[in-house]
């Protein structure tokens, strides 16, 4: 025979049983938006000047002469010009929603804080490094 709970349904049980990756999506939900948030803040800055122009645009430039030493690339600030293209690294180009991403997720992550710390230090420089062969 089945408990009667007085005609009561329980509408917490979902919720008890996927705690966990409530807790996830919660934190994880919450950590973005605060990371793009701040990142946001930092919009028009000399921390978003280095961001685009030591960050990626110098490494860019880097990697395009090494791999074709031949071609005539000039940087200019966070323009990257050639005979035959010229584009300008703006915001967005940078990776660094990928980035940020990467450690919202791992650290919203149920692990002990070594692993985490790990995950997006690897992540982060996976990230980084497909962005700017990428450009």
């Amino acid at each position: 025979m089945a408990a009667n709970n007085g005609g009561q349904t329980n509408f917490g049980a979902p919720f008890q049983f996927y705690r966990k990756e409530i807790r996830f999506l919660v934190l994880f939900v919450g950590l973005l938006a605060a990371l793009n948030f701040g990142y946001f803040l930092f919009g028009g800055t000399a921390v978003e000047e280095f961001v685009l122009t030591t960050l990626t645009a110098k490494p860019a430039y880097t990697i395009i002469k090494l791999l074709t030493p031949a071609e005539e690339v000039v940087l200019n600030g966070t323009q990257l010009t050639s005979p035959r293209v010229g584009f300008e690294i703006v915001r967005g180009c940078e990776g660094m929603e990928g980035m940020l991403l990467m450690i919202s997720a791992m650290a919203a992550f149920s692990m002990a804080w070594r692993d985490k710390l790990k995950g997006i230090l690897l992540g982060v420089a996976f990230v980084y490094v497909f962005n700017l062969l990428r450009i």
